[in-house]
């Protein structure tokens, strides 16, 4: 009998199991973007190891996505489902490519990174914030925030009461560290934008007087504020939240007492941690732990940066 009932059960399974299968729909290529064997870099467009980047937003219906076409570089494109309704947005950098990443519904439109120009003797700026409403016309640099071909590294958008917020960096420096390493320090802080240059600002100046600046990301919303998670040299990396404004910021909660170097996170379970390409800080200074680039680096600067708990 009870031989009986398992292959009865076992039955109803496979025919569960095949009605799924008949029900399936068939994956299908939507369009060939850039024809032949290269691809068109849909699943390739990682900024740097240790970040997720999301390439990826729906907007009114329409998948928007960065893509290179073999001619004009990773760009900003669009598809409704079909071959006829897939083509590129805008070709914001004609010379080499956008470089977009962290595509984002926003407060109302797209917000991503990008590029409009490799260097400053092509009339560009670096990597900054932009906005889209779907449309080539609509497709426009928010804030030049790291002004000239420097970049702002605009990332983690964060749609909230109207605004999207984000961390970015205003300025950037290459200082010399011990064995004479070149590293680009950069002060990363919690900005906010509503889609016009005027009104993207810096929110707060999480760690002042630092030239590393707060890192703030893994933002998240809850009773009407954000929280996220940022660095300061008094302790570290801890939880903080923001109602938008100066005033309204501050850190929860020294959860983790001291700074070390801001290695641990409230969240960060089991923790993971990029350690800063072989620098670190303690206080609020900038200590190499590592006399020499690691094997095979250029010899370019190196980004200085508290240890990421992400």
């Amino acid at each position: 009998m009870k031989t009986l009932k398992r292959i009865f059960l076992l039955l109803m399974l496979l025919l569960a199991g095949s009605d799924t299968l008949l029900n399936a729909q068939t994956a299908t290529l939507v369009k060939d973007i850039n024809p032949g064997s290269a691809g068109s870099g849909l699943a390739t467009n990682i900024p740097f190891v240790g970040y997720q980047s999301d390439n990826f937003a729906v907007m009114n219906g329409i998948l928007y996505f960065t893509a290179n076409d073999g001619v004009n570089g990773g760009e900003l494109w669009r598809s409704d489902g079909t071959g006829a309704g897939t083509w590129m947005v805008k070709n914001i950098n004609p010379a080499a490519g956008a470089e977009i990443h962290y595509i984002t519904l926003g407060a109302g439109m797209l917000f991503f990174n990008a590029k409009n120009g490799t260097n400053a003797k092509q009339g560009g700026v670096g990597a900054e914030p932009w906005k889209s409403d779907g449309t080539a016309a609509g497709t426009a640099l928010v804030k030049d925030i790291n002004v000239g071909a420097n970049d702002s590294w605009p990332r983690f958008f964060f749609p909230f009461g109207g605004y999207t917020y984000f961390s970015a960096y205003p300025t950037s420096h290459i200082v010399r560290g011990q064995g004479g390493i070149k590293v680009e320090v950069t002060d990363h802080e919690f900005y906010r934008s509503d889609g016009t240059t005027n009104g993207t600002v810096m929110v707060k100046d999480l760690n002042p007087g630092n030239v590393q600046g707060s890192w703030p990301g893994m933002f998240l919303s809850f009773q009407n504020k954000i929280f996220f998670v940022a660095y300061t040299n008094s302790n570290g990396y801890e939880t903080w939240k923001s109602d938008g404004t100066a005033a309204g910021t501050s850190m929860l909660l020294d959860l983790f007492p001291g700074i070390g170097c801001g290695r641990d996170s409230v969240f960060s379970t089991p923790r993971m941690e990029i350690t800063c390409r072989g620098w670190c800080t303690t206080g609020s200074s900038i200590s190499p732990e590592t006399t020499a680039p690691p094997a095979g680096h250029s010899g370019e600067p190196m980004e200085h940066r508290p240890a990421l708990p992400w």
